[in-house]
């Protein structure tokens, strides 16, 4: 350094200054953005924990059943249903604003990966919203006197998206995985974990074949809709600005 020169007028501590390590830092812009995204992973992963255990406690039913035994188990839960779906569709909407935030953190500009998980995000979003309206039609149809069979068939289409929702769910947190391990924006050890939870969801979809996904189902539920979004929004969360930035 020159003798007198002002030591923040040099060039190379500026730019070490500036210099945003993408795996430790966000730079202050973002920031704010980054807690958006936190927040709404946690409270997706929030409310699920509130749908699964408290508010709908048991998961689906046995689609084996008569008709008659479907609309009987599910006497007196008319607004539990119907609340437990609308609370599962909005942690879903909250999930998809995480993705896209993410995806934004991790290219600015837009990529493939990123573009990949939005859109399976938002396949999932529609096919959880088709299968909380047909929760919301199955439990009217347990209290106005329907035809059994009719509620019978409700119900079905209502297991079948459980099965087909897991294929979005794969895809996405492919996606998220590759992302990840790509540009940094979360740790490494959340990209491995993402790509357990592809499997996971998978496996879902694959135990459905053989009528086992009572197991598997409420293992992928555990894994895909709890603890990952819960990890991830925590880990963004705890992101913070480099020192100098931030001063």
């Amino acid at each position: 350094m020159t003798p007198g020169a002002e030591p923040d007028r040099d060039p190379r501590r500026v730019q070490k200054c500036e210099t945003v390590d993408p795996l430790t830092w966000l730079h202050p812009s973002t920031r704010q953005l980054a807690v958006v995204g936190g927040i709404c992973a946690i409270a997706d992963a929030v409310l699920t924990i509130l749908n699964g255990f408290v508010i709908s406690p048991g998961g689906p039913g046995d689609p084996n059943l008569a008709a008659a035994e479907i609309v009987k188990s599910a006497g007196g839960l008319h607004e539990r249903i119907q609340l437990g779906a609308f609370i599962d569709a909005f942690g879903v909407g909250l999930l998809l604003v995480f993705v896209l935030i993410l995806g934004k953190l991790a290219e600015p500009e837009g990529g493939l990966f990123s573009s990949v998980a939005a859109f399976m995000a938002a396949v999932f979003f529609a096919t959880d919203v088709a299968w909380a309206a047909t929760e919301f039609a199955f439990a009217d149809a347990t209290v106005r006197n329907t035809d059994p069979n009719a509620a019978k068939a409700l119900f079905l289409v209502s297991q079948s998206f459980l099965a087909v929702i897991a294929i979005p769910i794969t895809l996405q947190y492919v996606a998220l995985g590759l992302l990840i391990f790509k540009t940094r924006v979360l740790h490494g050890a959340l990209a491995w974990f993402a790509f357990v939870a592809a499997a996971v969801a998978l496996g879902s979809v694959i135990a459905t074949i053989y009528s086992v996904l009572d197991v598997a189902g409420f293992v992928a539920f555990i894994v895909c809709a709890i603890l990952w979004p819960l990890a991830a929004g925590v880990l963004l969360l705890m992101r913070r600005l480099p020192q100098p930035l931030a001063n």
